[in-house]
């Protein structure tokens, strides 16, 4: 038997859906769901949850329940799917800057120590990127969908590792790193991926717009010398509800 709040986040999918909520409009307050579905405030607060982490509605203070159109996931192929060329794309999507990039210097954290080999609390540097599709033809009421913030890239450098300052730049990419540490008699490098899910931090929902509760795509590169000592972690997050991952299966011989 299904759950009471996810059949309520259905029955108020399928408004939505069949019109009588189109994107832009105002669902009902929690007290008027709770009277008409009769049932309590936290089991409407559950379905309006299911219904955020879809990226179908989202709350905004003093308006109430916004109504959003259903996303179409862009696919990503998953050999490298967010590699960044010179000219600054992203295997066949193309992306673009919004701000120049974010350079600090932070103490690594245990898990971030073990990927650099480095001790933990070590300062490392790091350089943080927000991404937007570029040339996406504009949305509702002209918004310009190539400047809504869509991955967010985070960059981690050990202590030690000299680089030269260009390697900062708002074109960032793994070729222009492979280049740089090859100049600096470190290469040749070698790159490993690691995909997986996670629930956004506040500050990555903020940065996205999007709910605290809208799993994120991360792929995390790191990248190692010809001796196998760690240059560098790459950090990259997307919404899942705006990419998924795609593959062509082909039969086995």
């Amino acid at each position: 038997m299904a759950l009471r709040y996810r059949e309520i986040a259905d029955d108020l999918r399928r408004r939505m859906d069949g019109g009588e909520f189109p994107p832009g409009s105002r669902l009902p307050t929690y007290d008027e769901l709770r009277v008409h579905y009769a049932t309590g405030r936290g089991t409407i607060g559950s379905a309006v949850e299911v219904l955020e982490a879809e990226g179908r509605v989202r709350p905004l203070k003093k308006v109430g329940l916004t109504v959003l159109a259903p996303a179409e996931r862009e696919p990503l192929a998953p050999d490298g799917p967010l590699r960044r060329d010179q000219d600054g794309r992203l295997g066949a999507l193309a992306w673009i800057p919004l701000a120049p990039p974010v350079i600090e210097r932070r103490p690594a954290d245990p898990e971030l120590a073990a990927a650099l080999a480095v001790p933990a609390g070590e300062p490392v540097t790091v350089i943080e990127i927000v991404l937007a599709r570029a040339g996406q033809e504009p949305g509702a009421g002209g918004q310009d969908c190539g400047q809504v913030p869509a991955a967010l890239e985070t960059w981690h450098l050990p202590g030690w590792l000299a680089v030269k300052d260009q390697i900062a730049a708002v074109q960032l990419s793994p070729e222009l790193l492979e280049r740089e540490f090859a100049r600096a008699g470190h290469g040749p490098v070698a790159w490993s991926e690691q995909t997986a899910g996670r629930l956004p931090a506040p500050a990555e929902a903020k940065a996205l717009r999007i709910s605290e509760r809208t799993p994120l795509l991360t792929f995390r590169v790191r990248t190692t010398s010809a001796e196998g000592r760690a240059l560098s972690v790459c950090e990259t997050r997307v919404s899942a509800d705006r990419f998924q991952l795609q593959r062509d299966l082909q039969p086995r011989d």
